[in-house]
Parts: C-alpha cells; structure tokens; sequence
C-alpha cells in the first residue's frame, strides 16, 4: 500500500493489512480506503476450505478489526464498495448485506455518506471519466444529480434497512 501512495494511487482496497504508518500516509496525501470488511464476516467460511485458507482468514479477519480502528483513528477518506459479486444468486444474497457489515462498524450515517455524497469526491479525481462532470450533487434541484432513498424507516438511524432487497 505504502509502495502505492508513493506512486500516486489515489484510491485502495482490501486495506485489512494497513498498520499505523500505512494509515497516517494514507491521510497525509488524501488517498481514498474501500476496506470492504465484509471479508471478516463469518459467511465467509462458506468459501473457506482448507487449513491454509482458514489461517489467512484469521489474518484478514483481526486485520479488518485494525483497520476499522485505524480509519477512525486517522479520520481516512472512506468510500462504500463491494466486490461480492462472483454470481447471481451470491449477489442476491449477500451483496446488500454489506450496508449491515458497514453500519455496525462505522455507522449509519458514515455508511451512507461512503455509498452517496462521498463516493462522488472520489469520482471528482477521475477528471475527464467523471460520470457526473456538471450539475450539484446530492440536492433535488434541476440539473443536478442525487442519490434518492425510499425506504419504510429512517436510514441514517438504521441502514439496515438497506439490506432488503425488497
């Protein structure tokens, strides 16, 4: 990760092996973190089958415990994403569980600003491939472009309710 920044990488994922000094350059030059905690969720042993798999599980598993602490610690640029998509059906089941995942470890409302409003700070770097290069965002006026959530419940208390793909 360090060998990254150093590059210019502005945004990184999977960062579950991030360490203090990883963190605090990871601040120092405004990179964004999609940390994707899911992988430390006990679901995930579904997929795990050998003794080898299960020791590097352990591994990522108390390191995305360290990153939750280390993106609080160092107030990192966050953005909300999943890579849980390896068919159909795995999607269906387990994708929307991720708002879950993410609201018991950031919170509700932090969870939703990584899914919306600051997901598109991040697109800002992309300069030309900018999806959205003109207009306000995140209001309802003309011209502009805004996440719109309706759900039965308040989500910025509870974004579980997120979670239901009905």
């Amino acid at each position: 990760m360090q060998r990254a920044v150093r590059a210019g990488v502005m945004s990184l994922e999977h960062t579950q092996l991030m360490d203090d000094e990883t963190a605090r350059m990871i601040r120092d030059n405004g990179v964004w973190v999609c940390p994707c905690p899911a992988f430390a969720e006990d679901s995930m042993m579904d997929f795990i089958s050998t003794e080898d798999m299960q020791k590097k599980y352990r591994i990522v598993k108390q390191g995305v415990e360290q990153q939750t602490e280390l993106i609080d610690k160092y107030h990192l640029n966050v953005v909300f994403g999943t890579d849980m998509a390896t068919n159909k059906y795995f999607c269906e089941e387990h994708q929307l569980k991720d708002f879950g995942t993410w609201g018991r470890r950031y919170g509700s409302f932090k969870t939703l600003q990584a899914a919306t409003g600051r997901a598109y700070d991040l697109f800002k770097l992309s300069t030309y491939r900018n999806p959205y290069p003109e207009g306000k965002i995140g209001v309802l006026e003309e011209g502009s472009f805004a996440d719109l959530l309706i759900v039965d419940g308040n989500p910025v208390r509870q974004v579980d309710l997120l979670t239901d793909k009905n």
